[in-house]
């Protein structure tokens, strides 16, 4: 299971990573190139106050990919920590539910001299 996780977890990344590098080849070229911002009445609306890509944009842009790339590691982290965790009670509870191999014995009177 460990290993499961692990190599989810690596996957996870790797997608965030390629993710956020195609997204900041895509804003670092529309920055150079001075291009227009797409859906300029939404920014205007967040309070952001470009209408051409360039280093605030391309700032702000950046910021915001690596913040959604970090959370969805963190949802991906805590949904494999639930994971686990469930699959371990599962084992718990297994083993709780077991019958004892002990049987018992009768008791034997102790003697009243000690």
């Amino acid at each position: 299971m460990r290993s499961l996780i692990a190599l989810v977890g690596i996957v996870v990344f790797i997608g965030a990573a390629l993710v956020i590098m195609i997204g900041e080849y895509s804003i670092a070229l529309w920055a150079f190139n001075q291009e227009e911002t797409f859906a300029q009445q939404l920014i205007a609306l967040a309070g952001l106050s470009f209408v051409l890509w360039n280093l605030a944009a391309y700032t702000w842009t950046r910021g915001e990919l690596e913040g959604a790339g970090m959370s969805i590691r963190w949802s991906m982290f805590q949904w494999l920590t639930a994971q686990d965790i469930a699959m371990g009670l599962k084992r718990v509870f297994d083993i709780l539910d077991m019958e004892p191999d002990v049987k018992p014995i009768s008791p034997m009177r102790l003697s009243s001299k000690i």
